[in-house]
């Protein structure tokens, strides 16, 4: 995934939501909402830079524990996150 050209879209809290689910589906790791907000800001800082950077960032939870709520799609639906 190429993360300084991602344009998350989504509601508000939906938004925080986005970042884990696209790593899971770009790049195949299963991370928590930690790392999706760290993931986040690093796309925030990457789409405000008028030049490409490398930019680092951390991997630091699993998704496993919520596997029945975040990367669940029948239930972001009917808490209107999807």
């Amino acid at each position: 995934m190429n993360a300084c050209s991602s344009t998350p879209t989504a509601s508000a809290t939906g938004k925080r939501l986005l970042p884990p689910r696209e790593l899971l589906t770009h790049e195949g790791i299963l991370a928590g909402s930690s790392t999706g907000t760290l993931l986040a800001a690093a796309l925030r800082y990457c789409q405000a830079q008028s030049t490409p950077k490398r930019v680092v960032t951390f991997a630091c939870d699993s998704g496993n524990k919520y596997l029945s709520k975040m990367f669940n799609d029948q239930w972001l639906s009917q808490q209107n996150l999807a």
